[in-house]
């Protein structure tokens, strides 16, 4: 748990005087904040295959690239490269995923 509240600390704002001024530092400063946000990345949960948003079929029609409403969302089949297994663990921090009723979600969003 320490490490995700740590990644997630990460993402607090930071004071313009701390941010390193030598070339060098700010490297490792930079490194450090892509790790600490693919931390963040890899512990939030993949849906299950059956989630209806991912069971969704691609429109037959793609003239705008943009979707107006949750119908319209499809999975990306692009994938990156495999979780590291000390983030698997993190995945079970975040809890259950919520289930809303109809009327109390208008949009279909979770």
């Amino acid at each position: 748990m320490a490490a995700l509240h740590s990644a997630l600390q990460s993402l607090s704002p930071t004071p313009f005087s701390s941010v390193p001024a030598a070339e060098s530092e700010i490297i490792s400063y930079l490194q450090n904040a892509f790790t600490e946000a693919q931390t963040i990345l890899d512990s939030v949960p993949l849906p299950p295959p059956n989630d209806p948003l991912v069971a969704t079929r691609p429109r037959s029609s793609t003239s705008a690239s943009t979707a107006s409403n949750v119908s319209e969302i499809s999975s990306s089949s692009a994938r990156s490269e495999p979780i590291d297994p000390s983030h698997i663990s993190l995945q079970k921090e975040w809890g259950k995923s919520i289930k809303l009723n109809a009327k109390d979600n208008p949009l279909g969003m979770a």
